[in-house]
């Protein structure tokens, strides 16, 4: 027996055909993406021209530097190598201060310059250095000198020395004349120390 399709019986099963196709041929596709072969390898898309997979991290950059000398009631006197606009305080803390040391005579808030030398006085010691202004021309620096050194200015004893201190604390000396703004110093005093101070 003979079996004769209608014409639109004809075009049903070309399309199912059709789609069994199509199916067969996605699932292959599908197949040949998973395959190790084709793998895309994900680290070298974030790798840099020179192979290297790229960091967040950066090189750090040496800032300046300056050298000073710490000497007096230390543990370990010397010269020290400090990061630009350190304190006072943070060389004294380098050399390691000894159980008698007066370190509260010094301005331990002042900023330190290169080559200056930092003298760490016992209790009731006045220390003057052999070179009290080293670095500076033989002139004692109003923003970071020592109580002792600045009572080697004619007319600053003890009192006026720490009012200096105490002043600088709040206000940066900018110029030599400045310093006729601490109490108790006045055009007098000034004008017998203005050519043995300098401001940096």
């Amino acid at each position: 027996m003979v079996f004769r399709l209608t014409r639109g019986e004809q075009l049903t099963i070309g399309a199912l055909v059709v789609g069994v196709a199509a199916v067969v041929v996605g699932v292959t596709v599908g197949r040949s993406v998973r395959e190790p072969g084709v793998a895309v390898d994900i680290e070298s898309l974030n790798a840099e021209p020179s192979g290297r997979v790229q960091s967040d991290e950066t090189p750090e950059r040496d800032g300046a530097t300056i050298v000073v000398h710490v000497a007096g009631a230390v543990r370990a006197p010397g010269t020290y190598e400090l990061p630009d606009g350190a304190r006072v305080t943070d060389a004294v803390e380098k050399a390691g201060p000894t159980s008698d040391a007066d370190v509260h005579a010094l301005n331990l808030a002042a900023r330190l310059v290169d080559g200056q030398k930092i003298v760490v006085p016992r209790p009731g010691e006045v220390l003057v250095p052999a070179d009290p202004a080293a670095g500076t021309g033989g002139l004692v620096e109003l923003n970071s000198a020592s109580q002792a050194q600045l009572e080697t200015l004619p007319g600053i004893g003890p009192t006026r020395a720490k009012a200096i201190i105490d002043y600088r604390g709040a206000h940066r000396f900018r110029r030599v004349e400045d310093v006729m703004d601490v109490p108790g110093i006045g055009p007098g005093i000034f004008e017998r120390i203005r050519e043995k101070v300098i401001v940096r």
